[in-house]
């Protein structure tokens, strides 16, 4: 295969996952009521490309010093022919606000977020900081997440960068479980350096 041909086959399978992500980020979302994470896609500025966020598994430890680690994922992958595609979501919560005493501005952050895309191709792990409202009850932690903006950190192998500069806010219950969360982050970590 020629180099030019090679390059319209990789512009060509981007284009077809970027419509596959945005597809799969959509689907079954509508009948979900424990999460309601809305992403917006600029890599077409003049028109954003808004999905919901499909994540199946959603666990949170709380680190030693307090701190919030939450990691979701959802992957549809090994039997999937036609677009191999895992989504992982790793947020740590590195302070609290305390209602009604904590002043904030747009600008305000306290909290990390990565968010990767993997494929049979590569991975584009994206990441950004924002501002969460967690509240934990008998091992419940409920996030509402405001004004997250997420840029493209890393691409491995051949996967372009399907979604540009992107912005992240919602809600996203998850289940106490360290065993869990720590096998989904060293998940996350060995695609996006795979």
């Amino acid at each position: 295969m020629t180099n030019k041909l090679r390059h319209h086959a990789i512009n060509c399978t981007g284009a077809a996952l970027t419509a596959a992500l945005l597809l799969t980020l959509s689907a079954g979302c509508a009948f979900r009521r424990d999460v309601g994470l809305h992403l917006v896609s600029y890599h077409d500025a003049q028109h954003p490309q808004p999905a919901r966020l499909d994540l199946d598994r959603r666990t949170y430890r709380v680190e030693s010093n307090g701190d919030f680690r939450l990691a979701a994922s959802t992957y549809r992958g090994e039997n999937d022919d036609d677009f191999p595609l895992g989504q992982y979501l790793d947020l740590h919560i590195y302070w609290k606000p305390r209602p009604g005493r904590t002043t904030a501005d747009s600008s305000t952050a306290n909290a990390l977020v990565r968010y990767l895309i993997a494929t049979e191709d590569g991975a584009a792990v994206y990441s950004g900081t924002g501002f969460a409202l967690p509240s934990e009850s008998h091992g419940r932690l409920t996030v509402k997440l405001e004004s997250f903006y997420l840029r493209l950190e890393r691409v491995t192998g051949t996967i372009n960068d399907v979604l540009g500069d992107c912005q992240l806010e919602g809600r996203i219950k998850a289940t106490r479980d360290s065993g869990t969360t720590t096998q989904t982050l060293r998940e996350l970590d060995r695609l996006a350096t795979r």
